[in-house]
């Protein structure tokens, strides 16, 4: 369960932006946060959207966690003195160039445990790396790693630990090399980032993921296949179910990353006589449309999620979905009966349609634009005061008139296609006649 993540220092990210799912006070949809299990102050938020205008950080955002999560997972494959792949820094401050990025996560574990993770580093190695956790309700260490120091460990930390540090390479985190050490306290965190952190980047959502997931061992049970057609059959795609068929030779070869799929995904439409039912008929993957493919690719993943009570973040789940397709996955997260082990799911978007009181409370609603030094900042829209923002405000309605920020600012006179001497060759070509001024709507002034 994600509680909170915090970046620094990473592409348009300068200053420390957090994105929290902490729930507020707010008594508006019960049903869109839950508590967590030890810590019974503490709600969680199962859904957020975060909003702004192209090259304002959106994806600079998703990419952080993603960033973090790889780290994570692959930085025990790092040899001495490779360079740190994730280490992006603000480029547009030059005081930025060169400083640290840093990442944090507060999350629960699959052991209820809640933990903190945070990681500072360069180019070429860790500066700093702290895990803490809450085993008893109160914050216990159970390593800090400084740069040019001992490694201090808790008294919590059990297993392999003054070996795995002497061992350690430094671009590499202490938490996956012990980890991948059988430290079993490590291996609950790591398998966290693994398994329970779902980052659906556009490489994820085109690498054929669900296919992956349909081949796999446990996966290729009944049950699962029919979840996928039923997710598809919902979302009105008109699949009433999804087969794989062994891929023949001379088939286009299908990858996924770099391992080649040995099925296609099949799809079932019901076929008729006019009115009549006479069976099905199969489609392959390129003869469906553009948005049937993009709920076919969520639809493994946003399963997988549902299924683990885990985390998933996506950006720009708009992009070639009708906003009704993206509101009912919000609307399944947010569902308890749908969503019993309350798996969380963030999306970046431009659909202002989900700005709906109805649909979402205000602190599940985050905005991030830019500054005047091209630098993210990220707020929510709890931020506001009550007094400006009350429950039923028309929050789609407020963002677009710019209300709440984070749009484009559009100066048409910046493009001009023709400058001032096409211009006048083309008023000479038309003898001389102009036409007198335009007259913009005002709803359509900006």
């Amino acid at each position: 369960m994600l509680i909170d993540f915090t970046v620094e220092n990473f592409r348009s990210i300068k200053n420390e932006q957090t994105l929290s799912m902490l729930a507020t006070n707010l008594r508006r949809h019960p049903d869109n946060l839950f508590p967590t299990e030890r810590e019974r102050n503490i709600s969680l938020l199962k859904t957020a959207v975060v909003y702004g205008a192209n090259a304002s950080g959106k994806s600079n955002l998703i990419k952080a966690t993603n960033a973090l999560r790889e780290f994570v997972v692959k930085s025990t494959d790092l040899k001495l003195h490779e360079s740190i792949p994730y280490y992006e820094p603000h480029k547009l401050d030059r005081r930025f160039e060169n400083r640290p990025t840093r990442f944090e996560m507060e999350f629960v574990a699959q052991d209820k445990i809640r933990y903190k993770y945070s990681v500072l580093f360069n180019e070429k190695e860790i500066e700093r790396e702290e895990l803490v956790f809450h085993p008893k309700g109160q914050e216990a260490r159970l390593f800090l790693r400084q740069k040019g120091e001992k490694m201090r460990f808790g008294d919590y930390l059990k297993g392999r630990k003054q070996n795995v540090a002497h061992e350690l390479l430094a671009n590499n985190l202490f938490l996956s090399k012990a980890a991948n050490s059988n430290n079993e306290q490590m291996k609950t965190v790591y398998l966290y980032f693994l398994h329970h952190l779902h980052i659906l980047t556009d490489d994820f959502l085109s690498s054929h993921s669900t296919t992956e997931l349909l081949l796999s061992g446990k996966k290729t049970d009944k049950r699962f296949k029919e979840k996928v057609g039923k997710f598809l059959l919902a979302a009105d795609t008109g699949i009433s179910s999804v087969k794989l068929k062994k891929r023949t030779p001379g088939m286009e070869r299908l990858k996924d990353g770099n391992r080649e799929m040995t099925h296609r995904p099949v799809f079932l439409h019901t076929s008729y006589d006019g009115k009549d039912v006479m069976g099905t008929v199969r489609f392959e993957l390129a003869d469906e449309s553009e948005g049937t493919k993009k709920m076919y690719d969520l639809a493994g993943g946003i399963i997988r999620v549902l299924e683990s009570g885990s985390a998933c973040i996506i950006d720009e789940i708009d992009n070639s979905l009708h906003p009704l397709i993206s509101a009912f996955i919000i609307r399944l997260f947010n569902d308890p009966a749908k969503n019993p082990r309350n798996a969380q799911f963030v999306a970046a978007t431009h659909d202002s349609t989900l700005l709906n009181p109805d649909l979402l409370r205000r602190d599940q609603i985050w905005f991030v634009e830019k500054d005047t030094y091209g630098a993210t900042e990220l707020y929510s829209l709890v931020e506001f005061e009550r007094r400006e923002v009350g429950e039923d405000t028309l929050f789609d309605n407020w963002y677009l008139a710019g209300r709440f920020g984070a749009l484009p600012v559009i100066n048409r006179k910046i493009f001009n296609l023709f400058g001032e001497e096409d211009q006048g060759h083309a008023e000479k070509e038309k003898g001389g006649q102009t036409e007198g001024p335009h007259q913009t709507p005002d709803h359509m002034r900006g």
